[in-house]
């Protein structure tokens, strides 16, 4: 009986096993390796950029002389860039005292009309407001655009609205320390109609047509101070060319804050550097030589006087490690209105300008601080001249084919006016600028072009002295 359960039970848990074996799934295949994931596609750059600064402008139209301007003028920016385009707009507001240039009492100030007329008003407070808006497009490297611009020139005193299209190229900031940046358009015709409304006037009641060409420039620099907000300085403004028989021309330094918005892309990353690196010379220094043309001489002198033969410059520089030495001497030749001796006889003005400076670079973008020596002669009237300054200067890459160079300089020096058998002691103050372009063409040999000038003003007074001329010559590097 025993044995009979026993086989029994066997035989029940032979079935079983059987069964299960049936049932038991067979090894089921490796699972399918995954697909390689596609790259991330990099973010487009973006960035909106805001930023506004005081401006200490010179002012040149009918009714200022080139006089420091007064009140909060200002600059305002704002820049959106995306991808390869960028939408951009300017905006410059600057105040001034009208120039005192007739003889009271009382005393007023006297100025041309755009209808070839003569006014006088007495002196008061003006606005000149320049604003244009830009649209961009990428051409080489991330931060160098070309693009179209509308301009809007405006004032507070009655002059017409002047509006144009123009075009230009403008360079962003890629904000490493002290980076050098900015922008230069043009506006082949600025225009708009003046309604004459001096009761007084013959053509009162009757409307002429002004219109320029407008250039509109700006160098600048900027600091980053956190992330998101940085610090920027510069010199820019905007000049009326040939045209009428009137002018609406601003320039000056400015120093503002900034901040940058969403980011992405390019834009989101950081400078590779957060300190000053200081540039490796890659040619220790070069002589050079040009020959001066064409001329502004706005104060003392006749209008836009061509310099004649005689003007010419000459320029040298040496630079090892973060030092460099430059030397620069001009020499400039132009018919004067008058005599400062006797002020009914024209004369042929000679001014001859020569500047020392010694540099430490402060960035890799061959960008200098520095102090400067000022001698300066002529036969105005003045003395020679000898003064500290101080400023900046870009020095050019002449490794490279093409560069851009720059320089800003502020002297004060003493001098004495001898006119009329008086001689008058004064302190004076001078702002000497430089811009231009080099082109290397051979190996060691490079044609250069550019644009230099000056300002000159007493102490305590406006400017009464002022000249810059184009240029074009020949130099060496070494």
């Amino acid at each position: 009986m025993s044995f009979a359960v026993t086989g029994f039970a066997l035989a029940v848990f032979g079935m079983m096993a059987s069964g299960n074996a049936q049932t038991e799934p067979s090894p089921s295949s490796p699972p399918p390796s995954p697909s390689p994931m596609a790259s991330a596609t990099p973010e487009p750059m973006r960035e909106l950029l805001l930023e506004g600064g005081y401006t200490l402008p010179k002012v040149y139209n009918n009714y200022a002389n080139g006089v420091t301007g007064t009140g909060f003028s200002y600059v305002f920016a704002g820049a959106y860039r995306f991808g390869p385009w960028a939408v951009k707009f300017e905006e410059r507001t600057d105040f001034f005292n009208s120039s005192v240039n007739v003889v009271g009492p009382p005393a007023e100030t006297g100025f041309s009309t755009p209808d070839g007329g003569y006014s006088i008003v007495p002196p008061f407070s003006g606005r000149n407001a320049n604003f244009d808006v830009r649209a961009e497009h990428n051409i080489f490297g991330p931060n160098s655009y070309a693009g179209v611009s509308y301009s809007e020139t405006s004032t507070s005193y009655g002059y017409p609205i002047l509006r144009g299209v123009g075009f230009g190229l403008e360079q962003y900031s890629d904000f490493t320390p002290f980076g050098v940046y900015g922008s230069v358009f043009y506006y082949p015709n600025v225009s708009g109609s003046f309604l004459q409304t001096d009761p007084t006037s013959l053509n009162f009641g009757k409307s002429f047509p002004v219109k320029f060409a407008q250039l509109k420039y700006s160098v600048e620099s900027s600091l980053p101070i956190s992330r998101d907000f940085y610090t920027y300085f510069g010199y820019g403004g905007y000049r009326m060319l040939v045209g009428t028989n009137s002018s609406e021309n601003v320039e000056g330094p400015y120093i503002g804050f900034g901040t940058r918005l969403f980011r992405a892309g390019e834009a989101a990353d950081e400078p590779n550097t957060t300190k000053i690196v200081q540039t490796v010379p890659n040619y220790p220094g070069y002589i050079e030589g040009a020959l001066r043309f064409g001329g502004e001489n706005a104060v003392g002198a006749i209008p836009s006087a061509p310099d004649t033969s005689g003007s010419y410059q000459f320029s040298a520089a040496y630079r090892g490690g973060p030092w460099a030495a430059t030397l620069d001497f001009h020499n400039d030749t132009f018919a004067s209105m008058s005599d400062p001796v006797n002020p009914v006889t024209p004369i042929t003005e000679h001014d001859s300008m020569a500047e020392l400076r010694g540099l430490i670079s402060v960035t890799s973008h061959d960008l200098y601080l520095g102090i400067g020596l000022l001698h300066k002669s002529g036969n105005n009237g003045y003395s020679a001249q000898t003064g500290p300054g101080i400023g900046f200067s870009k020095l050019p890459n002449l490794v490279a084919h093409f560069s851009g160079y720059g320089s800003v300089f502020y002297y004060i020096a003493g001098a004495t006016l001898n006119a009329g058998g008086v001689s008058t002691n004064e302190t004076r103050r001078y702002l000497v600028y430089d811009y231009g372009l080099t082109y290397r063409a051979f190996r060691n040999a490079y044609l250069y072009a550019g644009f230099w000038g000056y300002h000159g003003e007493p102490a305590n007074g406006t400017i009464d002295e002022t000249h810059s001329a184009p240029y074009a010559g020949i130099g060496f590097r070494f």
